[in-house]
């Protein structure tokens, strides 16, 4: 493992090796630090590295770019393109990352092979200890470059004993429905205990079929009297973000749809 000081912004780096390394910034010191595949790098808490290039901002760029707000480890999370926060909504949906980080490292493949890097998307930690990577392309976009790099990096992650995804669409009725519920995602959102429990009892009492969303509003709100409607629908909306309840996603939310346990 050898250090080395940060290249300048319109830098990159390259691989004059014969094998493989992987080039990141230490998350506890700081450093940059260039490395072979070893198992000991898979033990490296990617999740906690700063990005490893630079968002470019240039005039006339189309993509969007920002910070998505990842309610699971409460921490902010850069995107390069909507496409890409998307995919950091499913991931803040789905419940079992605790913890991810945006573009954490290079690939540099040796000297000769073409393409010659890759910064994967995300790295992602979950609950169980076990590591994902992510790269995100919608699939009308992919080229040979890109599938080639996503092989390669499908490659080092079997290597290292992480899981590798490609995230490439997403179906438009989930999508519309996540961002309505990622609008509550964050914990300001969740009910008061007291309330809570009356919403929970009012779920129960309609059985395992589970009940419409406009009376498990209406059947919540006359025990709920100290909390106004308008925060009785955050809180739903919130406890079904966060997994304590559940709806169809794949039809749009509307007073219709049915609330489970």
């Amino acid at each position: 493992m050898t250090a080395q000081s940060a290249p300048g912004k319109s830098t990159l780096p390259v691989n004059d090796a014969p094998y493989t390394t992987v080039l990141y910034d230490d998350p506890a010191t700081g450093r940059r630090l260039r490395t072979r595949l070893t198992p000991e790098i898979a033990r490296v808490p990617f999740e906690l590295c700063r990005p490893i290039r630079n968002f470019p901002a240039y005039r006339g760029r189309r993509s969007h770019q920002g910070k998505y707000w990842f309610s699971r480890s409460q921490r902010h999370v850069g995107f390069e393109s909507r496409f890409e926060m998307t995919a950091l909504m499913m991931l803040d949906f789905r419940g079992d990352a605790i913890a991810v980080s945006s573009n954490p490292f290079w690939l540099l493949w040796p000297k000769g092979v073409a393409p010659m890097r890759h910064a994967p998307d995300f790295f992602i930690r979950r609950c169980d200890g076990s590591a994902q990577v992510i790269d995100v392309k919608p699939a009308d976009r992919l080229k040979d470059k890109d599938r080639l790099q996503h092989d390669r990096t499908r490659e080092v992650c079997n290597e290292l004993g992480w899981e590798y995804e490609e995230f490439t669409s997403i179906d438009a009725t989930i999508e519309r429905n996540l961002r309505l519920l990622c609008g509550y995602h964050h914990q300001r959102f969740e009910p008061p205990a007291e309330a809570r429990t009356a919403i929970v009892r009012c779920l129960q009492k309609s059985g395992n079929g589970g009940t419409r969303l406009g009376d498990l509003i209406d059947a919540a709100s006359s025990e709920c009297i100290h909390l106004g409607e308008d925060r009785l629908i955050c809180g739903i909306y919130h406890l079904v973000w966060s997994g304590a309840m559940h709806a169809d996603l794949t039809r749009p939310l509307s007073w219709n749809t049915v609330i489970a346990a």
